[in-house]
């Protein structure tokens, strides 16, 4: 086992999928009973950089995860999420939430510094680029809307 402290950067940056296993419950958090902590507390950590202040990192919980074996060089690298899928797809809702309000202000350069956080890059070395673009796959039961949040302009 391995533990390690990491931003969000860091998490989403390499080329990989954390798939949600079919054995995992759906995605249950709800606007009021997590989404307006995580909002709080992100807009918190964004006053305190704006001001100068001192910033400490955030935990944001632990997250358990099953690397899978890869045969070949085609394709991505693929982790089970075994704890914390529902910490890990809110944050994909949320960068890809950030990359829309940054588009619509014609901030594109930061825009898309978020996009590599969301798909996983050169869809020609992938098995499935379809299923394979994005960081985080959830499992069957949460996969149309998932697919129809991240494909939203606005």
């Amino acid at each position: 086992m391995k533990s390690d402290d990491i931003t969000v950067q860091q998490l989403f940056q390499d080329r990989r999928q954390y798939m949600v296993p079919f054995y995992q419950r759906a995605y249950v958090w709800t606007r009021g009973n997590q989404w307006d902590q995580l909002w709080e507390d992100i807009l918190a950590k964004a006053e305190a950089r704006l001001l100068g202040g001192p910033t400490t990192p955030h935990f944001l919980g632990a997250i358990v995860l099953d690397p899978q074996p890869r045969a070949g060089l085609i394709g991505v690298d693929t982790l089970h999420i075994i704890d914390g899928q529902q910490r890990l797809t809110t944050l994909q809702f949320v960068l890809k939430a950030a990359k829309i309000a940054l588009k619509s202000v014609n901030a594109t350069s930061i825009s898309e510094i978020i996009t590599s956080t969301l798909v996983n890059s050169n869809p020609d070395t992938m098995r499935d680029a379809d299923v394979e673009k994005y960081k985080v796959w959830p499992t069957f039961r949460d996969r149309d809307n998932y697919i129809l949040a991240f494909a939203a302009e606005s």
